[in-house]
């Protein structure tokens, strides 16, 4: 639901013009795809390390190295879902930033630029969500390893 409502994998000039409300349910869609991935991804791996485990492999290095993997991917899983949770202040700019940003233009009286006095006028602020994505993959992916 969320490719087709936000039109992932297309061209940018192949997608239509999106109503506020579409843009609002496209990223209310794509924030629970974020909050969902990575327990899900959790879980995964956690099956995979249940089955090692089930093994009943006699070496004690190897049981440690299990229980090390599973301590480090809970604390990812944690570390990782924490700030997809809260990436915007207000909570609910993540998904309603299109209708907070023209509340506070309008509110603001900025130009048709969304420029007063020099600023831009916002109605919340995120975090660095590239930065919080690259480093989530770089993880997930020594975890792999």
């Amino acid at each position: 639901m969320y490719t087709r409502l936000t039109y992932q994998g297309y061209h940018s000039g192949d997608v239509p013009p999106l109503s506020i409300t579409e843009k609002v349910t496209g990223q209310k869609y794509n924030l629970a795809n974020q909050l969902l991935y990575n327990p899900i991804l959790a879980i995964v791996k956690s099956s995979v390390i249940v089955f090692l485990f089930r093994l009943q492999d006699r070496w004690r290095i190897v049981r440690w190295n299990l229980y090390a993997l599973s301590v480090v991917k809970m604390c990812l899983l944690i570390s990782i879902f924490l700030p997809d949770l809260f990436q915007c202040s207000p909570l609910r700019y993540v998904f309603d930033c299109p209708a907070m940003d023209s509340a506070a233009h309008k509110a603001a009286g900025a130009d048709a630029n969304s420029i007063k006095d020099g600023k831009m006028a916002k109605g919340g602020h995120c975090i660095n969500q590239i930065a919080l994505f690259l480093g989530s993959a770089a993880f997930t992916i020594v975890t792999d390893i």
